[in-house]
């Protein structure tokens, strides 16, 4: 064979054996990528049940004397998420099976983006616009409304026959519209117990737990009260301001922590840790033990 022949025939073996070597590499790739792993089994590995959730109060208390009412009349959600952990679980002996009638339908007339809570007969549902309603559970009948600010972007939270609102605006103008409220009103009758002017925004839904309310906003601070329709009571007393026509009590809150970022989320409480996450990271806290 003349010598360039055997030049030409070798750049020829090169070649393939470079392309052969190509589709090789990239298939093995694509096996690697794209196949799904296989069964792994452990017999030694030890599964503990993950503790159960704090139990929440599931009924409001019969008044005494009273004759007893349905449980379904006395059944609360207090707070979004339902259990203070934000788990959204209701366990239920007989759940409800299709098919579905619609009982009754309310009108917002703006958006209603978060859900309302449940407080006995009545739902509590707050608006985009910072006006709260209360509506009877099994008719739709509005009972009562009340505008507390003007603008909102969380559920509010009940305990104990009281409504607990946080709002995103105060006012539509003016130093109102770069901070929230935390406002507590009487389930019944709508009534205005008490407020607190934060000093920014909030759109983190108010968590109940253990007694106290917290109440987390955009400057990262989270306000906590005591669960009191007494003023004096759930914080510290300040001045009286007006809201409509009438004159209600402000409070501050017994303890604020700064986390020094911003909060847009909710705080979860579980196993006795309460559970905050800002901007940049998630903190655990807990009461500092003796």
């Amino acid at each position: 064979m003349p010598p360039h022949e055997r030049k030409r025939r070798r750049r020829r073996i090169v070649l393939v054996s470079g392309l052969v070597l190509a589709l090789f590499v990239s298939a093995a790739a694509a096996y690697v990528v794209t196949r799904k792993p296989g069964d792994v089994s452990n017999p030694d590995v030890e599964f503990r049940a993950e503790p159960s959730a704090t139990p929440e109060q599931e009924v409001e208390p019969d008044a005494p004397g009273k004759k007893k009412t349905d449980p379904f009349d006395r059944f609360i959600w207090p707070i979004y998420g339902y259990t203070r952990d934000r788990r959204r679980y209701l366990p239920l002996k007989d759940p409800p099976h299709p098919p579905f009638d619609e009982v009754w339908r309310f009108s917002g007339n703006v958006l209603l983006e978060f859900p309302p809570v449940i407080g006995g007969k009545r739902l509590y549902l707050l608006n985009d616009h910072g006006k709260l309603f209360c509506i009877d559970k099994r008719t739709g009948e509005v009972r009562w409304r009340r505008k507390l600010g003007a603008l909102a972007a969380a559920s509010p939270a009940y305990a104990d026959g009281k409504v607990y609102v946080v709002l995103l605006q105060r006012a539509e103008t003016g130093g109102g519209a770069k901070a929230g409220r935390v406002v507590a009103l009487d389930g019944k009758s709508g009534k205005v117990e008490w407020s607190n002017k934060l000093a920014s925004r909030s759109e983190s839904s108010p968590l109940v737990a253990d007694g106290r309310l917290f109440s987390c906003d955009e400057d990262g601070d989270v306000a906590i009260f005591h669960l009191s329709a007494d003023p004096a009571k759930a914080g510290i007393l300040t001045k009286p301001e007006p809201l409509e026509n009438d004159f209600y009590q402000t409070v501050n809150p017994f303890l604020e922590i700064n986390m020094q970022s911003c909060i847009y989320c909710n705080a979860v409480a579980a196993n006795g840790v309460l559970y905050i996450a800002t901007r940049e990271h998630l903190f655990a806290i807990e009461t500092k033990k003796p």
